[in-house]
């Protein structure tokens, strides 16, 4: 499919879903969870791709605040 991607699953997050996160020991990677364990959705970034998500993301809330409800 695309290099550097890899596609386990899918999930949403709605209200006040429980989300956490942990960065690796050497601070390389960072990981999110969705919902809680044992059973929660997992996906991690490296910095450059965080960076670009988190970019992604504030755009997407734009154009959510603009749109009608």
């Amino acid at each position: 499919m695309y290099p550097n991607v890899e596609v386990k699953t899918g999930a949403g997050a709605f209200g006040f879903a429980a989300i956490n996160y942990k960065v690796d020991d050497n601070g390389d990677t960072v990981d999110f969870m969705f919902g809680s364990q044992p059973e929660y959705f997992e996906f991690g970034f490296d910095a450059e791709s965080l960076r670009r998500f988190v970019n992604l993301a504030n755009e997407a809330l734009r154009e959510m605040d603009v749109s009608p409800s």
